[in-house]
C-alpha cells in the first residue's frame, strides 16, 4: 500500500517520499548546491544473505508520472538482491586475494 507522504517498513527497509521538501528527513543541501529539484524518492537497503545492510539504492524523480509505484518497489527489490550478491562476491574475492597474498609472503620467507 502506498501512502502520499512517506512510509518505512522495518522488515525490508524501504521508503517512498512523494513530497521531499515537506519531509524532515530530506536534506535539501545538494538540491540547493546543484540546482536539481527532487520531486520523489524511492530508497531501499541492499541486504546480504545474513540480512546485514551493505548498501542503499535510491531512485529520484520517477518519469513521466513523478510517482513511484509498488511495481517500482518490486523492480528495486529484485535489483538490490542482485546487487547484494555482487557485493558479497566482491568481498569474498578480496578476502581470498588477501589470504593468498599472505600465504605468498609466508612462503617467500
Amino acid at each position: 500500500m502506498l501512502i502520499k507522504f512517506s512510509v518505512t517498513y522495518s522488515s525490508t527497509f524501504f521508503f517512498f517520499i512523494f513530497f521531499p521538501y515537506q519531509d524532515a528527513r530530506f536534506n535539501q543541501a545538494m538540491d540547493k548546491k546543484t540546482g536539481f529539484r527532487t520531486r520523489s524518492i524511492l530508497c531501499m537497503a541492499i541486504r546480504n544473505h545474513k540480512g546485514e545492510v551493505v548498501g542503499v539504492v535510491q531512485a529520484l524523480n520517477k518519469e513521466p508520472s513523478g510517482t513511484f509505484t509498488e511495481e517500482d518497489e518490486k523492480l528495486c527489490s529484485a535489483f538490490t538482491a542482485q546487487a547484494a550478491v555482487a557485493i558479497s562476491n566482491s568481498n569474498l574475492f578480496q578476502s581470498t586475494e588477501r589470504a593468498l597474498n599472505q600465504v605468498g609472503e609466508l612462503t617467500a620467507i
